[in-house]
Order: C-alpha cells, then sequence, then structure tokens
C-alpha cells in the first residue's frame, strides 16, 4: 500500500527449497527441520532490517524488499544463493533454492504480484532449479510496447493524487473490468 500511495519501488520474492521433500524423507525430518530454520536465519541475516521474511509454506519463503526495485532483488537473492549453497546441515553438504521475484508497478494489486512471483518460481524450477527468475524481464520481453500506456497511467496517478475517493473508485472499475 506504501508503495502504491508513495510510488516507491517494492519487490517481492518467493524462495523454494530445491529437492526438500527427497531431503526430508533421506535424511529426516530433524534434519528437514534444521534446514528450514536455517534457511530463515540466513534470509534474515541477509536481508535488512526493513525487509520482511517468513515462512509461506512447506518449504517456501515469502521476503517483502520495500525501496527495491527488481534487478537489486535479483542482486540479493544471488548473493544470498551463494550463502545457502556455502552452508552444511548435517550430512547436507549444500542447500539449493530457486527463487521467483516480481517488481511492483502501479496499477498491480497485491494478488498479482504474488502471482507474478510464483510464475517466476516456477521458470527457475523449471530451468533446473539452483537460480533466480525475475517476473518483470520475462513480462517486459513478452509485452508489446503501447505508446498510450504512459499516457493512462500518468492520469490516474493525477486522478488518484488530485481526488483520492474516485481515483480509488476507477482502481476498483478497473479491477472488476
Amino acid at each position: 500500500e506504501r508503495s502504491r500511495r508513495h510510488g516507491r519501488a517494492l519487490a517481492v520474492a518467493i524462495v523454494d527449497i530445491d529437492g526438500f521433500r527427497g531431503l526430508n524423507a533421506r535424511y529426516g525430518r530433524d534434519t528437514g527441520d534444521r534446514m528450514l530454520a536455517t534457511v530463515g536465519r540466513v534470509l534474515d541475516g541477509s536481508t535488512r532490517t526493513a525487509d520482511i521474511v517468513c515462512r509461506a509454506s512447506a518449504d517456501e519463503y515469502g521476503v517483502l524488499l520495500p525501496e527495491t526495485d527488481g534487478p537489486a532483488a535479483l542482486h540479493t537473492f544471488e548473493r544470498i544463493m551463494l550463502e545457502l549453497e556455502a552452508t552444511q546441515i548435517g550430512p547436507i553438504r549444500c542447500v539449493s533454492a530457486s527463487v521467483g521475484i516480481s517488481q511492483y508497478e502501479r496499477g498491480r494489486t497485491a494478488e498479482q504480484l504474488m502471482a507474478e512471483a510464483g510464475s517466476a518460481l516456477d521458470r527457475a524450477r523449471a530451468a533446473g532449479g539452483g537460480r533466480a527468475d525475475l517476473a518483470a524481464a520475462a513480462r517486459a520481453e513478452q509485452k508489446d510496447p503501447d505508446p498510450h500506456s504512459d499516457v493512462v497511467t500518468g492520469l490516474a496517478g493525477a486522478l488518484l493524487e488530485r481526488d483520492r475517493y474516485t481515483g480509488v473508485h476507477s482502481e476498483l472499475v478497473v479491477e472488476l473490468a
């Protein structure tokens, strides 16, 4: 909401531990639990205090990176993935993770942002895992440039700043449409 209101950068990442189910089955749940705790500590220790790290599901973490654009988030997670690869947990010599990253753009909802990060994560897994994928880069390659989109976005932003109720109403109408 703050990113939307103030036009600030925001990146969202979904981090998935590669092959976690198999590792859990092979080495036991205690080792799996230690792996989850260690990955959480690495993520928390490798991000800024303003960043938000949380466990999203069995072997996935969600990370919010305020004041961070997509390329900077990609760089951050490439560094974090190197730290994870150097991590040893009992008999496991390194932790491999796949990361999907999405960058907030005006007009996008939280659900769209998370869905884009999920799609980027799927692409990272499909490419063999152990990598990060940035959704914005893939979307930019597929998108045909529309010369009017900047004008429409600018007018919508001006309307939102001038008359908050009408601006919010307009955004809701667009979402419904």
